[in-house]
């Protein structure tokens, strides 16, 4: 839970796209920007407005991590490109899953299988059954397999990776899948009285 940790359910960190398995394209998206960035730069805070011909720039400077990790997000130098760990808040809301929306099953879990057999067909994914197959290796093989269409290869949808399963093969019961799908679809931000 290291990831998907804190009140929204997520670390707000970024992980390397080598590292969570998923399709990298847009992972790879920001790489071209490291020939226009430029040293951060700000006014001084003393800086009167509006901002007089003769004023100060000075850099803006950050801790070493910050640094790797504004490389690594951008994709300067050898960074293999990255995603944001999202937050579980709002499940029920957001299916088809994952960064490429490749994981998507609909309301029959045998034919409403991945983009072809869901949103190309005017099939609305269904939370739980996508949620399901983010977690079941058999069932998000079947959604690998449908998404495996020429249409999508263009534009870079599969529904891999994330491979964090809690399967029969990982040592899960089915009671046990169930059981997590539903507290994941039941996540809200946690209301504080004052």
């Amino acid at each position: 839970m290291s990831c998907h940790s804190g009140a929204a359910f997520t670390n707000n960190q970024i992980i390397p796209v080598n590292e969570i398995g998923t399709e990298p394209s847009r992972a790879k998206a920001l790489r071209r920007q490291a020939e226009i960035f430029s040293k951060t730069r700000m006014y001084a805070p003393q800086t009167p407005v509006p901002i007089p011909k003769e004023h100060e720039i000075i850099g803006v400077h950050f801790n070493n991590r910050t640094e790797q990790d504004l490389k690594l997000a951008y994709e300067h130098g050898d960074s293999p490109g990255v995603f944001k760990v999202k937050g579980l808040i709002g499940l029920q809301w957001s299916a088809p899953y994952l960064h490429d929306g490749g994981v998507a099953v609909g309301p029959n879990i045998y034919k409403d299988l991945g983009i072809p057999g869901t949103l190309s067909k005017g099939v609305v994914p269904d939370p739980y059954n996508s949620l399901l197959a983010l977690i079941d290796r058999n069932l998000r093989q079947k959604v690998l397999d449908a998404n495996r269409i020429p249409e999508l290869k263009d534009v870079h949808v599969t529904g891999e990776g994330h491979e964090f399963w809690v399967d029969e093969e990982a040592g899960f019961t089915i009671e046990e899948q169930d059981a997590l799908v539903n507290y994941l679809l039941s996540l809200q931000i946690e209301q504080k009285n004052n």
